[in-house]
């Protein structure tokens, strides 16, 4: 505890020796036109942004909680739960999928990722439900619309696969093709193998 408090007054008597900080440059609305200033600035409101998240949804600790979990979901929530489920297990499928590419890069491994994190708010809300129904019923307006978004999402990432296998089997073919004429074998027709 004494080497904190040494430690803070050394910083505070350096900051005397250094004299006052002039204030970094700011435009007419008073925000900071220092791209370092103005980054600490946006993490300053993440930071803000993720506390008043963390205080609506519930808090960790039971004993601060003030509604309990709802002890039954309304048909609707149920519904919800059954329709995310099958959309999750549909995400696996795709993530186990050879053609999808673990890059980052890949727009459709960002597409899967972006998906998957949906999924993942919508599962943690209604963990969230308040007990009320009248209540879920609201929420759950706003989270089938979620559902309805990952639901294309995964749509396209069912068609983006199955696009990518044709390709990869076209380039192949066209490999083996290749192949046989540096070999001087004979190439058949596209549909008839020899």
């Amino acid at each position: 505890m004494s080497d904190t408090k040494e430690l803070l007054q050394k910083i505070a008597a350096l900051r005397q020796r250094l004299g006052p900080v002039a204030a970094p440059p700011a435009d007419a609305a008073g925000v900071r036109t220092d791209p370092a200033h103005a980054a600490l600035d946006k993490v300053e409101q993440g930071g803000l942004h993720n506390r008043l998240i963390d205080r609506t949804l519930r808090p960790l600790d039971p004993a601060v909680q003030a509604a309990p979990l709802p002890v039954r979901l309304t048909a609707s929530g149920a519904r919800m739960l059954v329709k995310g489920r099958d959309l999750l297990q549909a995400l696996r499928a795709v993530a186990d999928d050879p053609a999808l590419d673990a890059d980052s890069l890949d727009p459709l491994a960002a597409l899967h990722a972006g998906t998957v994190a949906m999924i993942d708010t919508m599962l943690r809300a209604v963990q969230a439900f308040p007990p009320s129904a009248s209540e879920q019923l609201r929420l759950c307006e706003g989270l089938e619309a979620i559902l309805a978004a990952v639901e294309e999402r995964v749509g396209v990432l069912t068609a983006g696969l199955n696009h990518r296998r044709r390709e990869i089997g076209h380039i192949d073919y066209l490999a083996e093709i290749l192949r046989r004429l540096a070999a001087g074998q004979p190439v058949s027709r596209p549909g008839v193998r020899s």
